[in-house]
Parts: structure tokens; C-alpha cells; sequence
């Protein structure tokens, strides 16, 4: 990549990567909120018997959460490559497919949850009075799965259309009502765990209808069209989002796993001691989860646009982010355990001590399951089948039940719960080594894992920059006609290329760059069989497209009217906050 004077090392990458991030955090966390309230309230109020029945209902809201994930993937995957091409009418047939699969997803799991909540309860491994509860609890929880599928799809869609705030007012909403619905059902209403799942549910439905009502909004890129709804926007989002429901079914296999390997090693109540562990742990997990998201997202959008260098620092910025936050989170989490359990249990209880041991050993993982988190988003946006689905069942399952059987022999069931941060780091390590067999000629580091398309790899036929200064984008001008011309363009062309990049850029800075915050314009020309120009700027919105065909005064930007008159197609795009428009010639 070409530096020049201003060059400051992509500030839009990580600012797209931060807004991105801290906005998956916080959803993810709100998300989470419903079931770590629901964990919390049942504990302290509908006792232990009551928890461990919720306890076994974890596999089925692992699956659930599969399908969530499976929209997510799919969705924002496909989306961000769409974004990235520049594309708005595909856009706008790939939301509108995406709306109707959530609906078709959202209503079969609603029915089959409804009619069989008893039978998924005894599959999971409840028995007795605990079938029964667990079952009450999943005919409440299941009135909102629909609601809860629309929320979890939209995250993405609202992220790039720039409306953070509403998806967060959103997630407040649900973690409010579903608090004040829980106590409600606790203390006045006692309809014990069906009651639970109900609150869960009627907050699932405040969350989506604060959400839709985005689209009502005039300047959203994301329109429902029924007949834009194409079959192979199906078939599309199936193979970007199939990949996490495969990784899920891993996870509910593995809690699956555990509830059974410590019902007969340890009893129920262990079981219950692990719901409390893993309801706690659900929360420290959001970070990475976040940070998971954001990398899926932006990998679709840099996989549209072909850029190798963009998915290198990606992923290098989300592995920063994982040490730096999750180690802050497992130290908090170190010395803060037993006022975390104490959520659940009283000093009291027999399991205890027991239960704050294993939320610190659990916590342990919490860094390595975010960079593994990450690797995965990549691959499963990357569509690297074999590299995801293979990454999943170690991370996700293999690794960790072997190191359950290892290590509860050496450690007893302290040794179930340091499994989890045993089986990551054994799972990024295998990682490492099939990287190392398969890319012997790639450099070390991480690159060595990402396995980056050769054709995003054009170094030679491309010029690329950050800019912050009017100079910087003089001298770039100047080095992009010896580009031009070196990659066989006339003069003609490589004056017409340099010409339309300086006034672009300079417009951004002479307008955007005024309001006293640090800001960066990025541009990226590439050759292959058109030529294409990319100018990316964190500024205010503004579309020239729409400006120029709206704007009656043909007087004021010249320089700018007759570059748009000579390209060959402008696309316009705000996403994620960013400006991004993509110019061929």
C-alpha cells in the first residue's frame, strides 16, 4: 500500500471496526440480559430445582440461538459483500429475502416449540419435575421466538444503515420490561417458569416493533420489496449462514455433553451450579461476541471489495481488541465471582464455594474464545466451508470435551470448568498447525490462518492511501498518473483518473474535514478489467450522486459536474457511518 504525507495507518478501518464492535457489545449484552435475569430471579426466587430445570433447557436456547445466528451470518454476510460492490438493487433484494426467511424460520420454531415444549424438554435430558418446569419455561419462551429472530437479523442491517442509537433503545427496552415482567411474575403473578419465558417473550416483541420502526425512515438504503425476493438470495444466505448453525448445534451438543457428564458424576445439583456458571458466563462472553460480529460484518464488506490488505488488519485489530478487553473482563471477573454467584445462591448453599471457583476457572477463557470467535466470523463470511465447519467442531466441542475427560480426572469437576479455557487455546493451536501444512510459502503470524484469496492479492495493480490534508492528496494525485500510465493507460485517462480523485478527495476535506474531529479519507484505485476508484471518508452523510442531480446551480462545482459526467457509473453508499463511494471509468 502507498503512504503519503497524512498517511495515518486506515483511521476508517478501525473506526468502522470500533463503532461496529462497541454496538454488537452492547447487543449482544442486552440480549443476553433476558437469560441472565431469568437465571438470577429463578435462583433466588423459585429455588434450586427450579434453576436446574432452566438448566436443561440450555441445549434447546443453544439451537434456538443456532437459527438466530444462522440470519445473522447469512444475512450480514451477504449484505456487507453487497455493500461492498456497490450494488443497490440487489441490496435491496437481498433485505427483502432475508425479511421473508426470518418470517418463514421465526414461525416453524414458533409451532414446533409450542406443540412439542414437553418432548424438547425430555430430549434435553429432563426428567420428572424437572421435564415439567423445563417445559413450562419453553412454552413461554417460545411465543417469542419471532420477535427474537427479527431482532437478532436486523443488528447488522441497522448497524450499516447508520441508526446504532435505535437498536440500543431497543435492547434497553427489552432488558427493562423483561426485569420488571420477571419480578412481576416472581412475586405477584407466581407462574413459576412458564411465567419466566413469557416475560423473555413479550420483551422479544417490545424490542422488534422498536426496530421495525427504522424502516420508516425515508433515508434508509434498506427497502422491503416483495418482488425483489429472489430464490438464490435464499440459497445465498443459506451458505454464509449454514456455517453457524452447524457451530451452534456443536455448543448445544457440548452443554448437552456436560449436563449429562455431571447429572451422573455429580448430580443435579451440579447441573445447577453449571446454569449459574454458564448464565454468568454468557455475560462475559458478549465481548467477544461483539467482536465476532463486527468481523463478520466488515469481512463482507471488504470481501466485496476484493481487499486482501483490509481483511489482514481487520482481523489483527479484532485480536487486539480481544486481549485488551477480555483480559480486562477476566480479571473483574477473578475478583468479582462471588458477588456474582451470590446473584443466585445465598452464602448458604452447599455448592457455593464450588459454584465461585468454577465461574473464576470458567472466566479464564475468555480471551482465547474471543480470537477464536474471530477466526470463525472470518471463515464463515469468507465462505471457507471446510476451514469453518472444521474450526467449529474443535473449538466449539471436540477440544473441550476431550479436555472435560482429561482434566476431571486430574482436577475433579474444578477440572470441567478450566476445560473450556483448555479446549480454546488446544483449538487454536491445531488451528495453527493445518495452517502451517497447507500455506507452507505464506508468512508467519496470523496471516499464516486467514488463507487470503489470491485474488484479492493485487498489489501490483493497485494504489491505496489514507489522506488527511490537502498536500496528501496533491502528491497522491501525482503518483497515481505514474500508476495509470504504468498499468497501460493513455495520458488522456490517467489525467482523467487523477483529476477525478483530487477533486473528490479535496471536496471531503475542504467540507467534511471542518468540524474540529479528526477525520481520514481513504482511496483505493484499482485496475482490472475497468478502472475503479474507491473514496472512503468517516465525515456528515453525503451523497454527490444526489446532489448533483437535485442541485438546479450548475454555476458551483464545476470540476466535480464534469467528473460525474464522464464516469462511466457512481454508486453511493453510507454505511456503518462511513462515506463510500465507488466510481468505474
Amino acid at each position: 500500500m502507498e503512504t503519503g504525507t497524512g498517511y495515518n495507518n486506515n483511521l476508517t478501518i478501525r473506526k468502522a471496526f470500533r463503532g461496529c464492535m462497541y454496538a454488537q457489545i452492547i447487543s449482544s449484552l442486552a440480549q443476553l440480559i433476558a437469560v441472565f435475569i431469568d437465571g438470577v430471579i429463578t435462583g433466588k426466587v423459585l429455588g434450586e430445582q427450579a434453576l436446574a430445570a432452566y438448566g436443561y433447557c440450555s441445549p434447546f436456547i443453544s439451537i434456538v440461538v443456532a437459527f438466530s445466528g444462522f440470519l445473522l451470518t447469512g444475512i450480514s454476510a451477504l449484505i456487507g459483500r453487497v455493500v461492498g460492490s456497490g450494488d443497490k438493487d440487489r441490496l435491496t433484494g437481498v433485505f427483502s429475502t432475508g425479511v421473508v426467511v426470518t418470517k418463514v424460520v421465526g414461525i416453524q420454531l414458533m409451532v414446533v416449540v409450542l406443540l412439542f415444549s414437553n418432548v424438547i424438554a425430555g430430549l434435553a435430558g429432563a426428567a420428572g419435575v424437572y421435564r415439567e418446569a423445563a417445559g413450562q419455561y419453553l412454552m413461554g419462551y417460545g411465543i417469542g421466538l419471532l420477535p427474537s429472530l427479527f431482532v437478532t437479523a436486523l443488528i447488522p442491517v441497522m448497524q450499516l444503515d447508520g441508526d446504532k442509537a435505535r437498536t440500543l433503545r431497543a435492547f434497553l427496552a427489552m432488558a427493562v420490561s423483561d426485569i420488571v415482567l420477571d419480578l412481576l411474575n416472581a412475586y405477584i403473578l407466581h407462574l413459576g417458569l412458564l411465567g419466566m419465558g413469557l416475560a423473555t417473550a413479550v420483551s422479544s416483541w417490545i424490542g422488534a416493533v422498536i426496530m421495525l420502526l427504522h424502516f420508516r425512515r425515508k433515508s434508509s438504503m434498506f427497502h422491503y420489496e416483495p418482488k425483489s425476493v429472489k430464490i438464490h438470495y435464499v440459497s445465498e444466505i443459506v451458505s454464509f449462514g449454514v456455517f453457524y448453525i452447524i457451530k451452534q448445534f456443536f455448543m448445544a451438543a457440548l452443554v448437552y455433553f456436560i449436563n449429562r457428564y455431571l447429572t451422573q458424576h455429580y448430580g443435579p445439583q451440579m447441573v445447577a451450579v453449571y446454569a449459574a456458571i454458564s448464565s454468568a458466563g454468557g455475560i462475559l462472553f458478549c465481548i467477544g461476541t461483539g467482536i465476532g460480529s463486527a468481523v463478520s460484518v466488515l469481512t463482507g464488506v471488504y470481501a466485496g471489495e476484493e481487499d486482501g490488505d483490509a481483511l489482514r488488519r481487520l482481523i489483527k485489530i479484532a485480536i487486539r481488541y480481544s486481549v485488551i478487553l477480555n483480559g480486562a473482563v477476566t480479571l473483574f471477573t477473578l475478583f468479582m465471582a462471588k458477588w456474582l454467584i451470590l446473584l443466585y445462591f445465598g452464602t448458604g448453599w452447599g455448592f457455593y464455594e464450588a459454584a465461585v471457583t468454577g465461574l473464576r476457572l470458567y472466566a479464564l477463557c475468555t480471551v482465547v474464545h474471543s480470537i477464536d470467535v474471530s477466526i470463525r466470523s472470518y471463515y464463515q463470511s469468507m465462505k471457507m466451508q471446510v476451514m469453518s465447519i472444521l474450526f467449529g467442531f474443535l473449538h466449539n466441542f471436540a477440544c473441550i470435551v476431550l479436555a472435560v475427560l482429561i482434566l476431571d480426572h486430574i482436577l475433579g469437576v474444578n477440572g470441567v470448568w478450566l476445560s473450556y479455557m483448555a479446549g480454546e487455546a488446544a483449538a487454536l493451536v491445531i488451528l495453527y498447525i493445518i495452517a502451517f501444512l497447507r500455506r507452507t510459502g505464506q508468512s508467519g503470524g496470523w496471516d499464516r490462518i486467514l488463507f487470503i484469496p489470491e485474488a484479492f492479492e493485487v498489489p501490483a495493480r493497485l494504489l491505496e492511501v489514507s489522506l488527511q490534508t490537502m498536500e496528501a492528496v496533491v502528491e497522491y494525485s501525482r503518483r497515481l498518473q505514474a500508476f495509470c500510465r504504468s498499468e497501460g493507460a493513455d495520458r488522456k485517462t490517467a489525467n482523467r483518473i487523477s483529476l477525478a480523485v483530487e477533486e473528490l478527495a479535496g471536496n471531503v476535506i475542504r467540507h467534511g474535514f471542518t468540524d474540529g474531529k479528526k477525520h481520514s479519507v481513504d482511496i483505493r484505485v484499482t485496475h482490472k478489467d475497468d478502472w475503479i476508484i474507491r473514496i472512503r471518508d468517516d465525515c456528515d452523510r453525503f451523497d454527490p450522486v444526489v446532489f448533483f442531480k437535485n442541485d438546479p446551480d450548475t454555476e458551483e462545482h464545476l470540476g466535480l459536474r464534469l467528473i460525474m459526467k464522464q464516469v462511466k457509473d457512481v454508486q453511493y453508499m453510507s454505511t456503518l457511518d462511513l462515506n463510500n463511494l465507488i466510481i468505474r471509468l
